[in-house]
């Protein structure tokens, strides 16, 4: 227990800190809050800021799970007193209700309760908040848990991810490119684990999005560096696409898809979006967009319809803009604005299967569903049940044959139509929340 900093619950100007001694002297008493509790780290040689909220169970038993960074407002917790008065049973009953909490085997990340669901006007079209993409916990050896006590964790979910934005999935696996570590990192979706699976060398500077081939190979767009690097499925780099000749300076990579053999390329330095032919490596005509109101200003997310338009997201002018499969540049999607169906600062963007378009929405902070004419469908935005909502969600992706197996332990009732799913990260929170889709069939 040396070493211990708690803040002081009624801050003054001449308060502050008290440092524990001996076990025999001090003692803890927890209460309901959210003050950040220090503890020395032993692998970074300086204190580190982690914070145990407590909540009581079904069963009465006091859980707990630890969240790393500052406090969130609102949020219950536990923090600890150190007074001058010895209570050594308080200090066991502390002791036993932490260490207790560390040993149970359900994932460290906080789930919900119960889904949120939000409907469309015409009820055909619901979807639902099942939570964050979480992770595995391995039950702790009794010295891990005493780790855990004195140091905090080590690599839990809630670290894992600091600034994560473009998504992609593929092969059983979804890549998140994150800004904060810098680095992207590989979610098994069945195994339901994290793995940092680029070689420390290899790493990009500044990913802010990704995406997959059929064969496998992940692409990164890299804002720092200006380039798009190129990993195979064991994380291997593999040869850079060139940056194009004629982009010069001024090429800035900020999202990313491939299709057919093509990668197609937003640049928001020249406000187009390029394409790169990866069979015979050379770069294609550009997609051009037209003048005035049609012109792109800030392309920030790419993805494709099931019938072949190209979808380009405009953080600017708060819209959509759409493109045939000949580069033909069609009615955009949405408008700006707070109103219903508008958008104010469009990020990410996913096309499923049936045809739904999920727009992650960074100025409204929410995700958008639209279907393949552009019509709205639904919101997703506001904090409600256990769901706290989004507060920069920057990247959507769409998990092609996932069957829920990662969903809320309640599960989510298929009714007759379409269930699908998709993840969106969130800059600000540094999470991955499940979303799935379901459209009811006409009639």
């Amino acid at each position: 227990m040396s070493g211990f900093i708690a803040s002081n619950p009624t801050p003054s100007a001449s308060a502050g800190p008290i440092r524990a001694g001996s076990v025999s002297d001090r003692s803890i008493r927890a209460w309901s809050g959210s003050d950040t509790i220090r503890t020395p780290s032993a692998s970074a040689g300086r204190h580190r800021k982690w914070n145990p909220s407590a909540a009581w169970n079904d069963r009465r038993s006091l859980a707990l799970s630890v969240r790393t960074g500052p406090p969130v407002p609102g949020a219950p917790g536990l923090r600890v007193r150190i007074t001058q008065r010895a209570s050594v049973s308080m200090l066991c009953a502390a002791l036993v209700a932490i260490v207790g909490g560390c040993a149970s085997n359900k994932p460290v990340v906080s789930e919900l309760q119960k889904p949120v669901s939000f409907t469309s006007a015409d009820g055909r079209v619901t979807a639902t908040i099942n939570g964050p993409l979480r992770r595995e916990a391995a039950k702790p050896t009794s010295r891990k848990r005493l780790e855990w006590f004195l140091y905090g964790p080590e690599d839990e979910p809630a670290s894992v991810l600091r600034r994560p934005q473009g998504l992609t999935c593929a092969g059983g696996f979804l890549y998140i490119a994150d800004q904060g570590l810098p680095d992207v990192l590989r979610y098994d979706l069945a195994s339901r684990s994290y793995h940092r699976w680029i070689s420390p060398g290899d790493r990009p500077t500044c990913p802010v999005a990704a995406a997959a081939d059929d064969a496998g190979r992940v692409y990164v767009a890299d804002a720092a560096k200006r380039s798009i690097f190129v990993f195979d499925e064991r994380g291997h780099r593999q040869p850079d696409l060139s940056v194009d000749s004629s982009a010069g300076e001024h090429f800035r990579p900020s999202a990313i898809f491939v299709q057919g053999g093509v990668a197609y390329i937003a640049d928001a330095g020249a406000r187009q979006i390029r394409r790169f032919d990866l069979a015979q490596r050379n770069w294609l005509s550009p997609i051009a967009s037209g003048t005035g109101d049609d012109a792109i200003a800030m392309p920030a997310g790419l993805c494709m319809t099931p019938r072949g338009e190209l979808l380009v997201t405009d953080a600017i002018l708060g819209v959509v803009h759409r493109f045939d499969a000949a580069g033909k540049q069609l009615k955009p999607i949405g408008e700006y604005g707070g109103e219903a169906g508008q958008l104010i600062r469009p990020m990410g963007i996913a096309c499923t299967a049936s045809g739904v378009i999920f727009v992650a929405d960074a100025g409204r902070e929410s995700l958008m569903a639209f279907d393949q004419e552009g019509a709205f469908l639904l919101e997703i935005a506001g904090a409600s049940g256990d769901w706290n909502g989004f507060i920069v969600p920057t990247g959507v992706a769409v998990l092609p044959g996932y069957n829920g197996t990662d969903s809320s332990p309640n599960g989510i009732a298929n009714e007759a139509g379409q269930l699908e799913w998709a993840v969106v990260s969130d800059m600000m929170r540094g999470t991955l929340t499940l979303v799935s889709i379901n459209r009811k069939s006409p009639g």
